[in-house]
């Protein structure tokens, strides 16, 4: 079987768009008569239902594609394995530490910037000293272009995965963010000795024996610190659907400014092109229903076309940006989004079409994970390879031979 048919062929077995039945004259009377039918919960896992549904993507890929086609993604358990998963939540303080999320610019590629936040005080966690998107729970602006970040992008099960649910083959990875969620509710935080004395010295009423330990803990709630609801499209629906969208259009035309990076192919395309559109992330740490984190609108590409082509004149006439909120442009929808806990190692994987977000934190701990894609590999661009052949020198990671066909630097 050809590579384009394999990919054509799949799409078309799958529920996600082609199969999918035209408007009729009360869908377009009507466009949210879908909405019944939208599940109030994904399926979970049967030795653990606080957690997600998942499969084994070397032993389960069929069961899996079968989920993915019904629900509109799929969770696969252990790509990163234990040792994977502790270096990476590692690398995440690191990260946040080395104030590298605040490097928008190629210039400063991998530049270590003073910051006050440390891993160990949360005290230190505030908005003021926290990078960029907080209230989107993603760490900074820029990409993330460390040596662990980079490891788990050339991932040998992660590749297995899309290759195996997109037919494709020749892929390159995306260049994203991580995303933190911090505590709020409950949280334990320590405070040296001195800063209670100061406390004291102000009307507090602490004991003289608390100020003998190094260290005070006061449980506290951080309200402030929650991330907003939000249900989006990354891809304009309508323009995905109606428009012919070169590739020319989907990547930066220069990398100079980093956060290119995170949007590269978001527009490439359309829906009716045969290649099955992913987004992903990555779990870093055990991730429960109040931890906060990724909401998806189950079920949601069984209804895609109908909506699109219902609303077509109305939202669609006056929506023509590729990051759509719909919290204010049809909350019916938003509203319809359900958690998808997740464990630490999982890979959660998601077709670009699905409403998608997060809901805030209430709980604490914390939530880690990384943002990432695959796409279609396309001509080597020397201005990309650049940049990201000196992030992997800078910080001294072996790029394997996937990696460097998975990177852009190397032809398949």
């Amino acid at each position: 079987m050809s590579q384009k048919k394999k990919q054509t062929s799949f799409l078309l077995e799958s529920s996600t768009l082609s199969n999918q039945p035209p408007s009729s004259a009360n869908d377009q009377a009507d466009p949210l008569s879908f909405l019944s039918e939208i599940p109030s919960q994904v399926p979970r896992d049967e030795s653990d239902p606080s957690f997600t549904k998942s499969f084994d993507p070397l032993t389960e890929m069929t069961q899996a594609k079968e989920f993915f086609q019904e629900w509109g993604f799929a969770v696969f358990r252990n790509v990163l394995n234990s040792e994977q998963v502790e270096k990476s939540v590692h690398d995440v303080f690191d990260y946040l530490e080395s104030g590298q999320a605040l490097n928008t610019y190629s210039r400063d590629l991998l530049k270590r910037n003073e910051t006050p936040l440390k891993r160990e005080d949360i005290s230190t966690w505030t908005n003021s000293n926290w990078p960029a998107m907080k209230e989107e729970g993603i760490l900074g602006v820029p990409p993330v272009f460390t040596k662990q970040a980079m490891e788990n992008r050339q991932n040998e099960l992660l590749y297995h995965v899309f290759k195996e649910v997109t037919g494709q083959e020749k892929l390159w990875v995306s260049m994203d963010r991580y995303g933190f969620f911090r505590p709020t509710k409950n949280v334990s935080v320590r405070y040296p000795a001195n800063h209670v004395k100061k406390k004291n010295e102000e009307g507090n009423n602490q004991t003289e024996e608390g100020l003998k330990e190094e260290y005070i803990t006061e449980v506290k709630d951080f309200p402030e610190y929650k991330s907003k609801r939000n249900v989006h499209f990354d891809r304009n629906p309508w323009s995905y659907v109606f428009d012919l969208n070169s590739l020319s259009g989907a990547f930066p035309h220069d990398y100079m400014y980093l956060p290119g990076f995170c949007v590269e192919y978001n527009e490439a395309g359309r829906y009716d092109d045969g290649i099955v559109k992913l987004q992903a992330l990555l779990n870093f740490v055990d991730n429960r229903e109040q931890d906060g984190g990724f909401i998806i609108v189950p079920k949601f590409h069984k209804h895609f076309l109908k909506w699109v082509n219902a609303t077509k004149k109305t939202l669609g006439a006056k929506h023509h940006s590729s990051f759509l909120v719909l919290n204010s442009i049809q909350k019916e929808i938003a509203e319809k989004g359900v958690r998808v806990p997740l464990r630490a190692g999982d890979l959660l994987i998601w077709d670009i079409i699905m409403p998608h977000g997060s809901a805030p934190n209430d709980s604490e701990r914390y939530r880690l994970c990384q943002f990432l894609k695959m796409f279609p590999a396309q001509p080597l661009k020397k201005e990309r390879m650049k940049l990201i052949h000196q992030a992997v020198q800078k910080n001294g990671m072996h790029v394997t031979e996937l990696g460097e066909k998975l990177f852009g630097l190397k032809e398949w």
